[in-house]
């Protein structure tokens, strides 16, 4: 993960982030990762290119959208900019 630019957070040693930055260099956000034993979950604007690169190191048996997270029910809904929970 630190080499491709996460660092680890100082509260959850399982949850990673980055920042993004535009083309002049301002902050425009940050991606998140968090890893769970055999699980992964990225919270990022372009999520595709972060698995693209993990897919390059890590051997990723199945890519699917989260069906519960920490406990709560979440529905994927591309129209609506992703998942949401209920």
């Amino acid at each position: 993960m630190r080499g491709m630019g996460f660092t680890q957070t100082r509260y959850d040693n399982d949850v990673w982030m980055r920042a993004q930055r535009d083309k002049d260099g301002m902050l425009v956000g940050y991606d998140y990762m968090g890893c769970h034993m055999d699980d992964l979950m990225i919270v990022a604007k372009d999520t595709q290119s972060i698995m693209d690169q993990l897919t390059t190191i890590y051997e990723i048996a199945k890519l699917d959208p989260p069906a519960i997270t920490l406990g709560v029910i979440t529905h994927w809904r591309p129209w609506m900019g992703g998942i949401i929970g209920l």
